[in-house]
């Protein structure tokens, strides 16, 4: 069992958090710490994801299901779900958590990783690309964050690249 103060980073380093007696910690605190802990996971995957979908990648399928596994807990539902959830429903589900822009993109990279991977149907290969990229549209809109990357993605996308 891990102790209550531990992060683990996914890279398997470990991090103890000691309580500083001079400190007054509160709930709060604790709260912003895993806050920001998550926020940190998640732009760490959605990095990863857009470096892969950009460059055309290929990531080894061990680092795949680390970061899938990590993904689903971090989305809070199993990633074969995501491909038949409603994109506004998934959008309503996450828009009232502090970290819910963030899970709303990370999101939408899954759904065009699954759209670039998807074998066979071209209607549901194109359904997921256009899912995710409508999301992921609607996270720039509405994120008080620029990424240069996102923007890139989104211009590629859109020019059917």
């Amino acid at each position: 069992m891990v102790p209550e103060n531990t992060f683990i980073y996914s890279s398997g380093q470990i991090v103890f958090l000691r309580k500083n007696p001079n400190f007054a910690q509160t709930e709060n605190t604790n709260s912003m710490i895993k806050q920001d802990y998550l926020i940190r996971m998640i732009q760490e995957i959605v990095a990863l994801l857009v470096n892969a979908l950009l460059r055309r990648k290929r990531i080894r399928q061990e680092d795949w299901s680390e970061y899938d596994a990590m993904a689903s807990q971090l989305l809070g539902l199993p990633l074969s779900q995501l491909q038949t959830v409603d994109v506004d429903e998934l959008a309503d589900r996450y828009a009232g958590e502090e970290s819910g822009i963030e899970k709303m993109e990370l999101a939408s990279l899954y759904l065009l990783r699954l759209s670039e991977e998807t074998e066979g149907s071209i209607v549901f290969k194109s359904k997921l690309r256009q899912d995710g990229l409508r999301l992921l549209k609607r996270v720039h809109a509405s994120s008080n964050t620029y990424s240069l990357q996102r923007e890139m993605l989104i211009r590629m996308l859109d020019h059917g690249e």
